[in-house]
Order: structure tokens, then sequence, then C-alpha cells
């Protein structure tokens, strides 16, 4: 994934969190409001309506936390389409290079060539494939630490 991909991604989970953060206060405003109103006016009329306050507070956090899940599933199909493309044109390469040799019409020389090549896609494919799990890999130690991780350019 692109690094302004990642940050428009973090940018607009950030704008979730911070709406979702505002409705709560809203509606814990306005629960505060109407639990002291309860006190004057009809019992019954008031307990339903926080009933129905607190049934919509839960759909609203079903829904942030369903916007969360679908921003994050969007965010893992960029990467996948970014490791898709990084890892398929070694894997074009190689088969281009193996198409070759199976041909056999090449000498010695331009046969190792074509082996070291293989040999330094094969790395580039290792390379690539070892940094996604570096980076995926969970901190170590405290929970919710920082860790140092791999440049996103080296990982797609």
């Amino acid at each position: 994934m692109l690094p302004r991909e990642e940050r428009e991604a973090r940018d607009h989970l950030g704008a979730l969190r911070l709406e979702r953060e505002q409705h709560l206060r809203a509606a814990r405003t306005e629960y505060d409001g109407l639990a002291a109103q309860l006190k004057a006016a009809d019992e019954e009329r008031m307990r339903q309506q926080i009933d129905e306050l607190e049934r919509r507070a839960h759909e609203l956090r079903d829904a942030q936390a369903s916007l969360v899940r679908s921003e994050r599933l969007a965010s893992v199909g960029r990467l996948a389409a970014g490791l898709a493309h990084e890892i398929g044109n070694p894997i074009a390469a190689l088969m281009g290079i193996e198409d070759l040799l199976l041909e056999g019409a090449i000498d010695e020389a331009e046969q190792k060539d074509f082996v070291r090549r293989m040999r330094a896609e094969t790395e580039r494919i290792h390379r690539i494939l070892r940094d996604l799990l570096d980076f995926a890999r969970p901190a170590s130690g405290v929970e919710g630490a920082v860790v140092d991780r791999p440049d996103r350019k080296s990982v797609v």
C-alpha cells in the first residue's frame, strides 16, 4: 500500500472515530437531559424515550463498528492488490526465464546468467514476504507499544 493511501485510510479512520465520539457525547448529553426531566414528568413516558435513545445509541455504535470493519477490509484489499503486483512481476520474470531454459537453445554462460536472475527474483519475493510478516508481527512486551517496523515501500 502506498504511504498516501495509508495516510488517507488512517485519516478516514480517525475522522470516523471522532465522529463516533461526538455522536456518543451527544447521545450522553441527551440522555442526561432526559434523566433530569424524568423527575418532573410522567415516568413511563420518559422511560420509553430513554429506552429508544439507548436503542439508537446501540445502533449507532453498531454502525460505527461496521464502518471501521469496512475500512479495514478496504485497506486489506489495497494491500493485497499491491502485494499481487509486487509478487506477480518477479513470478512472471521467473516463468519467462524458465521457458527460455527449457527451450535449451542457449549456451552455458547464458544459462548461468538466467539462474542468477532467477535467484535474484526469488530473493525479491522472499524479501517482500519477510518484510510483510515483520510489519504484521505484533509488538513484543507492552501491549500497544510502538514497534520499529520496516518502511512500507520496502514491503510493497
